[in-house]
């Protein structure tokens, strides 16, 4: 894994707030405008009553996803993000062992078998308490 990935983790960890640039997507609706160093932050959203959201961050280079919220119904919002920016994830980073975040691990792996994941140690890549 390329040293990209990992420097926005670290971003994401020290951040208090997400950039201007940042927009919820839910649907149909287009992520933010690039920012001046090429960074785009956007959230997907599941619809109530089980709102929960994940975070993308768009590179030049491909997409860095921020959980992969819980159901299938719900990663397809993932991956119709994912189709709308013509790019390829390059990490998944699960922030903490809440089902919320890694239930979709699974089915974001079938579909995108190569993708690193990187969890805490009480999660194993697959999203599975160890």
């Amino acid at each position: 894994m390329s040293a990209l990935p990992l420097a926005l983790l670290s971003f994401a960890v020290q951040a208090t707030e997400l950039p201007p640039q940042h927009q919820a997507v839910t649907g149909l609706v287009p992520p933010a405008a690039a920012s001046q160093d090429g960074l785009r932050v956007f959230t997907v959203a599941s619809p109530a009553p089980d709102a929960i959201s994940m975070h993308i961050v768009e590179t030049r280079d491909g997409l860095v996803l921020f959980d992969a919220l819980r159901r299938s119904d719900q990663v397809e919002l993932i991956l119709d993000a994912v189709r709308r920016t013509g790019k390829r994830p390059l990490a998944l980073f699960l922030t903490h062992a809440h089902t919320d975040h890694y239930g979709g691990v699974a089915f974001l792996k079938r579909r995108f078998p190569d993708l690193p994941v990187v969890a805490s140690q009480c999660l194993d890549p697959s999203g599975t308490f160890v």
